[in-house]
């Protein structure tokens, strides 16, 4: 037995005065550090006609753009190392700070776009050294990077982009030193990335000295990746936003619980709520909007100890303080009490109603007003794709079951049977379908989101809009090449090979065709009703036939502010109607 909040659209739990918002502690604030090799070799062309610094800087640019549209207040710098000029806190040599860590603007990015519409601008501004310079400067600067810009508690990583497989080897004193400053670098949090690129036609080999970095090999703060395309897949990794949900103990036993959090893990994606700016002096800040009550009699500023709470019943309002409310709504001590243990083959897939959530162990605070719900837990292996990048979590996914009297029965009229060869040339059909990689939702975005990000990236970066081609539109070409044959053969086997799309659209709905009469009998009745007058439904006391919808417009055009629920939408309405009779 699990005993959570209410369920609210997205949200698990259905709090009108939440007085905290919801903390996102699956994935933190992130601050990323691109750190680029500028040695000659990186401003030639490879045997792809391809330079590896401009390379670098269109992943950076596309990573970027990422973080503005998908974790804004995520922060990122870039540090050029082996260039002739230097800036750095430290005042070391041919160490430049190219961008300080800070969250990314339509002005950083354009610098960018600078560089990599003319890449030679980024040679002749800082130049280029072909000769030895210690490493542990290097590291030295990113660490004063982290820790002197970074937001505290913020997940940090250094991206290092260079073909330099062996920078120290004619000198151990340096090597030794520059080793060690890396791993003090990586003691403190940091998450190294090499992207070690090839340099004439030779592959990169860590174990030159980079391998030297790590004490534990099967370490996830330090990797190495043979090809720039990685870096914007591996910066995405960590895009989506995991809300955290609920803070509830698992109890065990009696006398053992263990805390967890749990997230919503599947989120339909929106275009994020527009915001007022204002100008202050030469500085653009966001307008912070507040919330104040005022009463309508005194016309003066309400406090929260002086508002109450009211349900109507039998015509009067009955007056209720918060915290007699949230007594009301709390049933019980909240928690997931473990019943006991089945054989998930006994979990059917129509029992699943809603999405499931996904529980990780957490010793925080719990919520208190939460209703009973039974639900079934499965366990969840971490899963990691080839480069170490954490696709599926470990844990385990809570999925909420229905009580019985929410499964509705479906009669079925007839169950004809195929014949064995209509059953093998339909798995033809599916299996020319299969998709070989899986489905992955991750994939596929949605194209009016990407066109609105599109158009204000347009602006903001004084650019050409470039429409997104919609990835979801099925592949038609290759259903026609592939596909016509095996579905013609199909359709023989079951007999639809001479029936019209409408003799076919009708035999599919032939069975259902009452209901869906009486559907669209129902709808015209719900039209006709609508089109009457709110005053006329309320004297014939059928305010309830009403949508929400209508009735929350009425109470607008008339000055009333609605509140939520139907009950008290048809109260409001009622109220208004008789002051207003009542008056004339």
């Amino acid at each position: 037995m699990t005993y959570e909040p209410t369920e609210d659209g997205n949200s698990f739990f259905n709090e009108e005065d939440q007085e905290e918002k919801d903390t996102e502690q699956y994935n933190q604030k992130e601050c990323i550090l691109f750190v680029i090799d500028c040695n000659p070799t990186m401003f030639i062309k490879d045997e792809k006609g391809d330079i590896p610094v401009k390379s670098a800087f269109e992943k950076i640019r596309s990573s970027m753009l990422s973080k503005v549209l998908n974790q804004p207040t995520d922060q990122v710098g870039i540090v050029l190392f082996g260039t002739r000029e230097k800036q750095n806190a430290t005042d070391n040599e041919s160490v430049y700070v190219l961008q300080t860590i800070d969250i990314p603007d339509a002005s950083r990015i354009k610098e960018i776009d600078g560089f990599i519409q003319n890449i030679s601008t980024l040679h002749d501004k800082y130049g280029s050294i072909d000769w030895e310079f210690p490493m542990s400067d290097l590291f030295w600067v990113c660490s004063d990077a982290f820790f002197g810009s970074a937001p505290k508690y913020s997940a940090k990583r250094m991206f290092l982009i260079t073909n330099n497989d062996n920078p120290h080897q004619n000198n151990d004193a340096i090597r030794q030193s520059s080793v060690q400053r890396a791993k003090d670098l990586i003691t403190t949090g940091v998450e190294i990335r090499l992207f070690g690129l090839q340099k004439d036609n030779k592959p990169f080999n860590p174990s030159l000295f980079y391998n030297a970095i790590l004490d534990d090999p099967t370490s996830d703060s330090f990797s190495c990746h043979p090809k720039l395309e990685q870096l914007e897949a591996i910066v995405k990794s960590k895009r989506a936003k995991s809300r955290s949900q609920f803070h509830l103990p698992l109890k065990l036993s009696d006398h053992l619980s263990i805390g967890v959090t749990g997230y919503n893990m599947i989120i339909e994606q929106r275009i994020s709520t527009a915001k007022y700016f204002y100008t202050a002096e030469d500085e653009v800040k966001e307008a912070i909007g507040t919330t104040r009550w005022i009463c309508v009699d005194t016309n003066q500023p309400l406090t929260r100890m002086d508002i109450d709470y009211a349900f109507n019943y039998g015509g009067e309002k009955i007056i209720f303080s918060k915290k007699e409310l949230e007594d009301i709504q709390t049933l019980s001590e909240p928690g997931i009490l473990l019943l006991g243990f089945r054989d998930i083959k006994e979990l059917e897939p129509h029992y699943q109603v809603t999405h499931p959530y996904f529980i990780y162990p957490d010793d925080t605070v719990k919520r208190a007003n939460t209703q009973p719900k039974i639900a079934a837990l499965i366990p969840q292996e971490e899963r990691k794709d080839r480069e170490g990048n954490q696709i599926e979590p470990p844990g385990l996914q809570v999925v909420i079951l229905p009580y019985a009297d929410e499964i509705r029965s479906l009669p079925v009229l007839s169950t004809p049977k195929p014949n064995q060869e209509a059953i093998e040339t339909a798995k033809e059909v599916v299996n020319k379908l299969y998709m070989r990689e899986g489905f992955d939702p991750n994939r596929y975005e949605n194209p009016y989101i990407r066109n609105h990000n599109n158009m204000i990236q347009t602006i903001a970066l004084e650019t050409e809009f470039e429409p997104e081609v919609d990835t979801i539109i099925p592949n038609y070409e290759l259903i026609e090449n592939e596909l016509v044959s095996v579905i013609d053969n199909f359709k023989e086997q079951v007999g639809l090979d001479n029936i019209t799309e409408e003799e076919l659209l009708s035999f599919a709905v032939g069975q259902k065709r009452k209901v869906i009469d009486q559907d669209l009998s129902d709808s015209y009745k719900k039209l006709k009703l609508e089109g009457q007058s709110v005053e006329n439904l309320w004297e014939q006391g059928q305010l309830t036939k009403l949508t929400n919808d209508s009735l929350k417009n009425f109470l607008k055009e008339n000055g009333v502010q609605p509140k939520k629920v139907k009950a008290d939408l048809v109260a409001q309405v009622s109220e208004y109607l008789s002051k207003k009779f009542k008056t004339n």
